[in-house]
């Protein structure tokens, strides 16, 4: 079995991965290199499937992304992905960032929401 941290453990994350284009739209929208890019969960740095599976299971707050076009993180308490324009230029992949980031965070909290009103229905 492969180390945890290297791949998607959680059952949204798994799901969303499989059926939506968001992880692969936000992974051809950055920087090429991983040099050029870092994951933040509650301020540790995070690798993406670590990253993913935090946002799937537990939310996105506390959550960020910082690439050499700028730093993106979940606002909240509205839990909007916005991108901290500190005098950087606005990179054509924001919007493809930021909607992917939205989407996924958008699809994992409607299923935990989901998870949890089928349990109450038991």
């Amino acid at each position: 079995m492969q180390d945890a941290s290297q791949e998607l453990i959680a059952p949204i994350a798994i799901y969303l991965s499989e059926r939506t284009n968001y992880l692969n739209n936000l992974r051809d929208s950055l920087p090429s290199g991983v040099e050029h890019f870092q994951f933040f969960n509650k301020g540790q740095v995070a690798n993406w499937y670590e990253f993913f599976n935090q946002m799937a299971e537990e939310g996105p707050e506390h959550a960020r992304l910082q690439t050499t076009f700028g730093s993106y993180r979940c606002q909240e308490p509205n839990m909007n992905w916005v991108k901290d324009y500190d005098g950087s230029e606005v990179f054509k992949g924001d919007k493809i960032i930021l909607e992917a980031l939205q989407g996924f965070t958008d699809s994992c909290k409607m299923l935990r929401l989901y998870d949890r009103w089928k349990e109450l229905k038991k």
